[in-house]
């Protein structure tokens, strides 16, 4: 597992479901989720898919992704970036990722429990607390 902090390019955030940008988006999600140390299944649920699709996906040379992967991936980048800009370390990332936190929108629930339970509402939910804390 890597410890270092990673570069995610900038166009990421700003993918467009017409574009084959789907390599670099399921890239950056890989990093992301190890950096999380996601599981497989929280993997799936993450990307709405099945344990055969998410490897076919990961195995394809230019996948393609649809327009609700590319919109939960752009979420999941920004809250990664929000992460790294607050703690600066892997460690951190991954504690703010997976500790329980109290409050709307997480209820003593951690950002990733949120997440992987509540699909793309639950990121997106999660992605407006984190950058609203941020911003303060």
């Amino acid at each position: 597992m890597t410890t270092e902090i990673i570069e995610i390019p900038e166009d990421i955030e700003k993918l467009d479901a017409q574009e084959n940008l789907g390599e670099k988006a399921l890239k950056a999600f890989a990093r992301i989720c190890e950096h999380w140390n996601a599981s497989v299944d929280e993997q799936c649920k993450l990307l709405n898919l099945g344990l055969i699709d998410l490897f076919q996906l990961q195995s394809h040379p230019s996948p393609k992704l649809n327009h609700d992967q590319l919109r939960r991936i752009k979420s999941m980048v920004a809250i990664y970036k929000a992460s790294v800009r607050k703690h600066g370390t892997v460690p951190g990332v991954r504690r703010e990722v997976r500790s329980p936190r109290p409050g709307y929108p997480f209820f003593n629930r951690s950002p990733i429990h949120l997440m992987v339970s509540e699909g793309l509402q639950g990121i997106e939910s999660t992605l407006h607390a984190v950058t609203q804390e941020s911003a303060n």
